[in-house]
């Protein structure tokens, strides 16, 4: 395959899909030599941990737009990139900036089914999307294990404290319908500290300054973590034995970087394809929390930003913090 032209690959928004579209970048690089893989320059460093073979490729000083796309993949494409091109984007900007090309695949997602699945709920629909990750690989021609893997950083190493765990709760988000709620971090830090004797980092998100409203973060051993770029995310998740975050970004990272998550679904379900129905199938890496007996879960693909029955979230507010915790510790071992 060394002679061979490499594939395009064309995945540009989400890091979580960013991530889950691992697998389908080194079959590329399997099958075709390179994968010239062209994303949001934000996701860069979560491409530059999928082995070798798989090159970045951002649109950064070139906007964000149809014309920028275009000009980016014309670099692909003089960078040695110029045979099948596979769009997991699958919108109207790259179908645009292919023409008068198209992809050899390109992602359809079964809106129907999704409505069904937010209209009624995963308890009273049939519907279930496939896994996003499973779909990625098999548009590009792969089979096999679609679970996502990166690189860890090596400058982890010196962190670790076998004596006294390092746990990373993130505290926000951009849908406030999926965060974990500021009393429950609050309670989480209480306990992982005063009853386990770990060390807590409150990981949030740039210009959100939601710590101020959790209780106790004071404490000894307890921290901020406020990355700036998705490279200090990665560092951060990486330097951690156990990570408790919503349906999100960070948790996706943790998983591919084989550190511990316990992932909560408050608005949101795997039933969306964004995580295997089981969490078994992620051994020894992932497991799955949230309130029982809600029929009307998932009610938004993303997350929301208030309840469509109105008042108080029942996904968010019957949440039972010492459950969560206990959860948690048992992931951790």
């Amino acid at each position: 395959m060394a002679d061979a032209p490499g594939a395009l690959l064309l995945r540009l928004h989400s890091l979580g899909d960013v991530v889950l579209a691992s697998a389908a970048a080194r079959h590329l690089v399997a099958t075709h030599g390179r994968c010239c893989f062209l994303t949001d320059e934000q996701n860069l460093p979560v491409l530059a941990r999928m082995g070798r073979g798989v090159e970045p490729i951002g649109r950064a000083g070139t906007g964000s737009g149809m014309k920028a796309l275009r000009i980016a993949m014309g670099r692909a494409r003089s960078g040695g990139c110029a045979g099948a091109v596979f769009d997991l984007q699958g919108n109207l900007t790259t179908l645009l900036a292919l023409w008068p090309s198209r992809a050899q695949a390109r992602l359809r997602t079964d809106r129907a089914a999704r409505r069904a699945l937010l209209r009624k709920g995963s308890s009273g629909s049939r519907a279930r999307l496939p896994y996003r990750a499973a779909e990625f690989l098999r548009l590009v021609g792969g089979e096999g294990s679609a679970l996502p893997c990166l690189e860890r950083p090596r400058s982890d190493a010196s962190t670790k404290d076998p004596g006294r765990p390092a746990i990373g709760i993130v505290t926000d988000g951009r849908w406030p319908l999926k965060t974990i709620p500021a009393g429950v971090v609050a309670e989480l830090t209480r306990i992982y500290v005063d009853l386990a004797g770990a060390r807590v980092k409150l990981i949030g998100s740039p210009g959100v300054e939601r710590e101020a409203s959790i209780a106790g973060i004071g404490r000894d051993g307890v921290e901020k973590a406020r990355p700036s770029s998705v490279a200090e995310l990665m560092e951060t998740v990486s330097s951690l034995d156990l990570l408790v975050s919503p349906d999100s970004g960070p948790a996706h990272l943790a998983c591919a970087m084989e550190v511990p998550v316990l992932v909560f679904f408050s608005s949101t379900a795997p039933a969306l394809g964004f995580w295997l129905e089981d969490p078994a199938g992620y051994p020894g890496r992932v497991a799955y929390w949230m309130v029982d007996g809600l029929d009307c879960r998932p009610c938004h693909r993303h997350g929301g930003t208030a309840c469509r029955r109105g008042g108080a979230a029942l996904c968010r507010s019957a949440i039972v913090p010492l459950a969560l915790a206990r959860a948690s510790m048992e992931l951790l071992g």
